[in-house]
């Protein structure tokens, strides 16, 4: 993540302990994504929009994002597009799957430029 965007998001250690002992055995980093961006094509997606700025979704459906909007980010989340959503760049989704990087689902999303 930071080859492709150096300091935009922050990386948090976790420490892991065991009952009883002073030392952890394990450390892990907890990714808080820091880019935020309006990224649904408002024409394209079948959704209407609700007046709190959310998607009104309908069964079948499925967004649409906008290239244009998105730019050239590698890594983002919508905050009108629930809050468990974590985007990526397909280069980025890339270079995960070529790094083995575990626990991820990667799903391809419509963009208004396909």
């Amino acid at each position: 993540i930071e080859g492709f965007e150096p300091g935009v998001h922050q990386f948090l250690p976790v420490d892991f302990f065991r009952r009883k002992e002073k030392e952890p055995f394990a450390r892990a980093f907890w990714l808080v994504v820091c880019r935020r961006i309006d990224s649904v094509d408002p024409a394209q997606t079948p959704f209407v929009r609700r007046p709190s700025g959310g998607w009104e979704t309908v069964p079948g459906g499925h967004y649409v994002f906008s290239r244009a909007a998105i730019g050239k980010a590698h890594l983002w989340r919508d905050p009108y597009v629930g809050s468990s959503y974590i985007f990526c760049s397909k280069a980025l989704g890339d270079a995960f799957v070529t790094a083995k990087v575990k626990d991820l689902l990667l799903d391809p999303c419509k963009t208004s430029d396909d």
